[in-house]
């Protein structure tokens, strides 16, 4: 566990579409309700095309490396949640730690390359046992 911190961004999002607009969002802890999260920060940016393949490419190739769906541990840190909206309407989900796969840590980094903003995809948490 580890105790809540006011305005302490705890989870992003990231949308990034085919035309490559991206919208980004910082959530931290709303403290008056527990563990419900507000938006903190929002940004709206436009990526170029060969970024947008680059980085649409990635998440392509970290699907195709993973079979199934990998089912969120209980414990106090949050695996990334990655997930592909096609035009269809089909969408797929996956569960994944980003150190125990390179291709989302390459992933990332072309996300952080991509996209100038600060902490992108970085969190440190103090974890303290019961």
């Amino acid at each position: 566990m580890r105790p809540l911190e006011p305005n302490h961004e705890e989870k992003q999002r990231i949308t990034l579409n085919s035309k490559g607009m991206v919208w980004f969002t910082a959530y931290g802890a709303d403290t008056t309700d527990g563990w419900k999260y507000k938006p903190l920060r929002k940004t709206r940016t436009k990526l170029g095309e060969e970024q947008t393949k680059t980085i649409l490419g990635l998440a392509e190739e970290l699907f195709g490396e993973m079979h199934g769906l990998i089912d969120p541990p209980i414990c106090d840190g949050e695996r990334d949640l990655l997930t592909v909206n096609y035009e269809s309407g089909y969408a797929q989900k996956k569960y994944i730690n980003e150190e125990e796969h390179p291709t989302m840590q390459r992933l990332y980094e072309e996300l952080r390359k991509a996209l100038a903003i600060k902490t992108l995809l970085l969190f440190e948490y103090d974890f303290y046992t019961e």
